[in-house]
């Protein structure tokens, strides 16, 4: 249900706004990047 959540914010901000994936990750607490792109990419079947 929290990574629900997450995604959605992420879908949200990389949709409604300039910011890099990179900044998104950053902003939900991913420090690691290139995991967050694999677990978003895990959750929807397309990276963001």
């Amino acid at each position: 249900m929290i990574l629900t959540r997450i995604i959605i914010e992420a879908k949200r901000m990389l949709v409604h706004s300039d910011t890099s994936v990179n900044a998104v990750a950053d902003y939900l607490g991913y420090e690691d990047y290139s995991y967050f792109v694999r677990l978003f990419k895990k959750e929807v079947g397309e990276t963001p």
